[in-house]
């Protein structure tokens, strides 16, 4: 006895097109007219029809799916990344899907073992630092792997970035110059992320080459968040270390700086420049604005998407593409 629920053959006849034609609309719609295209939607939506998409995958070896693996959603950092990656996959009738590893390489390699059994047509890691097993996953996998946590000095596979290093340099070389010598570092556990390490080393090397001593009690390892932030600048100033400058490494961090900066009715920068990374919108508007690192997120994830949809044999998907795009230093009044 036939099911109830709509086939293609059904949403083919209420189109006006073949069952081939409803079929390449559902996997490969790019080889279809707008048009067309258009027509069949309308009429699947119209009779509630929904593609299996899982018979298809088992059938083709691949799926409709791209997955992600995020370190967390508690970070604003990675959701303008995430957009552009959606922006990019839907318009070549992809759907993205994302798992968590909170910052652990061993749940990372978890994550992406189970992700897999959905036949993808791609995975993007935002990290480019793995655990041996996840090496040899991304080695053995026959669809493209887009790396975005980095740009290193040496790519291994596809990777879509910047440098934090350079990034984290030219802007403490941004308070050098203006004439800050005691300069506070903000950042997450530098145990937790590779970006972490990455900027704190830019950092050290734009001390260096400055001949100013490095500090250690300036170095402020702290979890995220507003509160955090404000956290962070309290310890300084309570144990009394010399700090003529901030540099957070995120925006909440140093917006939580700025506010227990305020709440302690400083000068800033009289008193004590801020200077932050991400150049979330918040940025322009806090008082006073904020010195900002401004990272490309949202065109990372839309080049994430570029690459994967133009891998389409396996010598393309194994071929190295190493992507900088850069950052941007935006000076406002905080320094």
């Amino acid at each position: 006895m036939r099911s109830s629920s709509p086939i293609m053959s059904d949403v083919a006849l209420r189109a006006g097109v073949s069952k081939i034609t409803v079929s390449r609309v559902f996997s490969q719609p790019e080889t279809v007219s707008e048009s067309t295209r258009r027509k069949v939607e309308r009429a699947a939506a119209e009779i509630d029809f929904v593609p299996d998409r899982m018979a298809g995958a088992l059938k083709s070896g691949v799926s409709n799916i791209v997955a992600v693996i995020v370190p967390s959603l508690r970070n604003s950092t990675f959701v303008a990344t995430l957009q552009g990656l959606s922006d990019g996959l839907t318009k070549h009738g992809l759907v993205l899907s994302i798992g968590l590893n909170d910052f652990s390489r061993s749940k990372e390699h978890h994550v992406a073992t189970e992700l897999m059994s959905l036949k993808l047509r791609g995975l993007v890691l935002m990290a480019t630092v793995h655990s041996p097993e996840m090496e040899r996953l991304i080695k053995r996998t026959r669809y493209p792997v887009v790396e975005v946590g980095d740009l290193l000095e040496e790519s291994k596979g596809r990777t879509v970035s910047f440098s934090n290093k350079d990034a984290s340099r030219t802007m403490t070389e941004h308070l050098i110059n203006r004439g800050y010598r005691n300069i506070a570092f903000a950042t997450l556990p530098l145990d937790q992320s590779e970006r972490a390490q990455q900027r704190y080393a830019g950092y050290r090397e734009a001390l260096q080459a400055a001949r100013i001593t490095y500090d250690p009690r300036l170095l402020i390892e702290s979890d995220a968040g507003h509160k955090a932030g404000a956290a962070t600048l309290a310890k300084l100033l309570d144990r009394k270390t010399p700090v003529d400058a901030y540099f957070g490494c995120g925006d909440v961090l140093a917006i939580g700086a700025l506010l227990e900066a305020r709440r302690r009715k400083m000068r800033i920068p009289q008193d004590l420049a801020i200077a932050s990374f991400d150049d979330h919108d918040i940025c322009e508007v806090t008082d006073p604005p904020l010195t900002s690192m401004m990272i490309p997120r949202y065109e990372i994830g839309y080049r994430c998407a570029e690459l994967i949809v133009d891998a389409k044999t396996p010598v393309v998907q194994k071929r190295m593409v190493s992507l900088d795009l850069g950052f941007n230093l935006i000076v406002r009044e905080s320094t």
